[in-house]
């Protein structure tokens, strides 16, 4: 079996062509699942390579992922109308009730604002404090050395599972303040709250959860880190 070109499709190629190399399938390490582990669900969570570092397995899309997503969403229902309520006080003192009234959608992005910025802090912060001392940060050359086999840590695979729910979360968030859902044609329609980059937002999410899965599927895990930790450190000014 092989990636490109089987057995049986080489016999079929020209002869210059049939002369390139066979590339097998990588052999990924093996995943330990939480049976296997004695010390508990405290153990299995220290452990690298588990289940945990794949985020396209089992355990990881019917309970990790929705969990950490659904503790986003109730952070956030925290703490963005408290900050809005902040900001409209700011801006009552600076620009009047008035305005303050006729800018509502100021109001709300000043707290999802408020928002990214602590998110992508802290996990700027959690990159820093984590993989500083990792040797794929400062040598590039091990993002891709033996990438299929190469231990997923466990900060790392936690890095990757907060991102991924962000991200779940980001796009969900998008969608219920830009669209009104009805039961009656026409069944979709834009919200007064709509973002005019819904297009371009809509699609970096779905793309960036694209690539966080299969970089995470794939092995590909320190090089999909990497471009994590660039976003964040891009996005908190």
């Amino acid at each position: 079996d092989t990636i490109l070109w089987t057995t049986k499709w080489r016999s079929l190629l020209p002869e210059t062509l049939n002369e390139i190399p066979i590339i097998g399938w990588p052999s990924y390490p093996r995943m330990t699942y939480y049976s296997e582990v004695d010390g508990g669900i405290w153990e299995f969570l220290q452990t690298p390579n588990t289940t945990i570092s794949c985020l396209t397995s089992v355990i990881n899309l019917t309970v990790t992922l929705p969990l950490l997503v659904f503790v986003i969403r109730k952070f956030k229902s925290f703490f963005i109308p408290r900050m809005s309520s902040i900001g409209r006080k700011l801006a009552a003192d600076t620009h009047g009730r008035e305005w303050v009234a006729k800018n509502e959608v100021k109001m709300l992005k000043f707290g999802e604002y408020c928002f990214r910025f602590l998110y992508h802090s802290s996990m700027s912060l959690y990159a820093i404090y984590f993989f500083w001392d990792a040797p794929w940060v400062w040598d590039t050359k091990q993002l891709w050395f033996e990438y299929f086999s190469y231990p997923v840590t466990v900060s790392l695979s936690w890095y990757t599972l907060l991102q991924c729910a962000y991200n779940v979360d980001a796009f969900v968030y998008l969608v219920e303040i830009s669209c009104v859902f009805k039961s009656g044609y026409p069944f979709i329609s834009w919200s007064p709250t709509c973002r005019g980059d819904f297009n371009e937002m809509a699609a970096h999410h779905l793309v960036t959860n694209a690539l966080v899965i299969t970089s995470s599927y794939f092995r590909i895990t320190r090089s999909g880190g990497m471009v994590l930790i660039l976003h964040d450190l891009s996005d908190v000014p």
